[in-house]
């Protein structure tokens, strides 16, 4: 049970190097409790905590423009944001009730994570992981459905191939991180 759990935690959380963020949205919140600092490619999800109808609406100025329409309480709202810059936002039902997400653009070496690429996938004999640019202290780590650690190699160059001839056929979880961040990627053993 204790590795099912953790392959789903791993799966869930691992698979995008892009975030999610989650904010309550309800009647009194503060301006510091509903604005955020996320990096492009992340998603904000928020949702409705209280008993009135809400909305998520850009404000003027907003590098994006969004708006979930009028929401029943307990419903959710989310936005991917793709461009750097800020996001004034407020509620149209309630205009008290406002905050700002602010988009930063990524790091070289996160960008660069969250391009690699694996192939051929699937794969029988092996497989190749192909970074647009070297990282320093790259590290790659396979592990089976089960969390149980398979492989585990640093990588010393942009591209780097792991033989898997050995391996069951099934999926495997491929971890590509440099201790600070990382991206997962799932890889299917034919």
């Amino acid at each position: 049970m204790k590795h099912l759990l953790f392959s789903l935690l791993f799966v869930s959380f691992g698979m995008f190097a892009q975030e999610t963020h989650h904010l309550n949205w309800f009647m009194g919140i503060s301006m510091e409790d509903a604005s955020i600092e996320i990096s492009e490619g992340d998603t904000v999800i928020w949702t409705f905590t209280d008993g009135p109808p809400h909305s998520i609406t850009s404000d003027s100025g907003s590098t994006e423009t969004f708006d979930s329409g009028i929401l029943d309480p307990g419903s959710t709202y989310s936005h991917e944001f793709t461009q750097v810059g800020s996001n004034p936002y407020f509620c149209s039902v309630h205009p008290s009730m406002q905050g700002i997400i602010t988009v930063s653009a990524l790091g070289v070496e996160e960008r660069n994570l969250r391009e690699f690429t694996m192939l051929p996938n699937p794969g029988l004999t092996e497989f190749s992981i192909e970074l647009p640019r070297r990282i320093d202290n790259l590290k790659i780590e396979v592990y089976d459905l089960l969390g149980n650690l398979v492989y585990d190699e640093n990588i010393e160059t942009s591209v780097s191939t792991v033989n898997v001839s050995t391996w069951a056929s099934g999926i495997y979880l491929v971890k590509v991180s440099n201790g600070k961040i990382s991206n997962t990627k799932r890889f299917i053993k034919g």
